[in-house]
């Protein structure tokens, strides 16, 4: 009985989402490794193909099956910042330059990883509501547990409640996206859009966020003086 516990709960650690980050991250890393010196850095090559045997050899390691991850906060900057070394390295620049991550992603082309990751879960999205009824991914995305008892305390963070977010960043309404992803073209036009407009909107918080950071640093004159007196009065 033991020995099947044990088992079984090995299983289950091995299919938690930070393991197979750290694993998608591992292999990524050594394919990455692996071409350093003959496209990464040989300066015959242009940014512009670098950056697609990049997606082509590095990208499809990293967010392998990520199309059914449920990635919270921490993962997914995890691997947004395992991608903007990648791009640092390949511009041959590193953190000491303080490059910023806008800097960086206009320089080489590419796209923020969340954005990549979105647009991969709702392309997937749509091949699965175009599938025949019976098929077991679209039963398992539109079923729903019969009288399932609800743990106490903040649910784990579920598929749907992924695809939603995902939605919001490309501003695509949760109360029609059946209808766009019916038709295949139409669908694909939809995240096209969606995809430009998350990007953009990654790129304007990017740029933001020098200035907020030293906003919050320096604050206001009234600051320093405000923060002393609450003190004094928690003192007294």
């Amino acid at each position: 009985m033991l020995l099947a516990s044990s088992v079984i709960w090995d299983l289950l650690s091995t299919l938690r989402t930070d393991d197979e980050n750290n694993q998608r991250i591992g292999k990524a890393s050594t394919n990455f490794g692996r071409l350093s010196s003959r496209v990464w850095k040989n300066h015959h090559l242009a940014i512009k193909l670098k950056i697609k045997v990049y997606t082509a050899c590095i990208l499809s390691v990293l967010l392998y099956s990520n199309e059914t991850w449920s990635t919270y906060r921490r993962q997914k900057k995890r691997l947004n910042a395992f991608h903007f070394r990648c791009l640092r390295s390949i511009l041959g620049v590193s953190w000491r330059d303080h490059v910023p991550n806008s800097t960086t992603l206009h320089l080489t082309g590419a796209y923020d990883l969340t954005t990549i990751m979105r647009q991969r879960r709702l392309r997937w999205l749509g091949h699965v509501h175009r599938m025949e009824d019976g098929r077991l991914p679209k039963d398992i995305l539109y079923g729903e547990f019969y009288d399932a008892p609800c743990r106490t305390g903040r649910p784990k963070l579920r598929y749907k409640a992924v695809i939603k977010r995902d939605m919001a960043g490309f501003h695509i309404s949760p109360q029609s996206w059946e209808t766009l992803a019916a038709d295949r073209n139409t669908w694909r036009t939809s995240l096209s859009y969606g995809y430009s407009l998350s990007a953009t909107s990654y790129t304007e918080k990017m740029e933001k966020r020098p200035a907020h950071r030293r906003q919050r640093r320096d604050g206001p004159w009234w600051w320093p003086h405000q923060k002393l007196a609450a003190s004094s009065a928690i003192k007294v």
